[in-house]
């Protein structure tokens, strides 16, 4: 069952291995507590350490504690 999370963000699954969440709608979010692959599936966002945009369709592999900002439409 879907956990809502707060600030357009929803954990869809959760597990020892891995977990699986949707961020949604435009804003700033920091990845946590590990490594994290993120996938824009709408809109783009702004990976922080690299300071380069990401695009719809693209998957960034991005350390611990990136903040991430989503464009209009993510």
């Amino acid at each position: 069952m879907p956990e809502p999370l707060g600030a357009g963000r929803t954990r869809i699954v959760d597990g020892p291995a891995f977990s699986v969440e949707r961020w949604q709608g435009a804003g700033e979010a920091r990845t946590e507590p590990a490594l994290a692959w993120l996938t824009v599936l709408a809109g783009g966002a702004e990976i922080d350490r690299a300071h380069a945009p990401a695009h719809a369709g693209e998957t960034w592999v991005v350390e611990a504690g990136t903040g991430v900002r989503l464009a209009e439409g993510a």
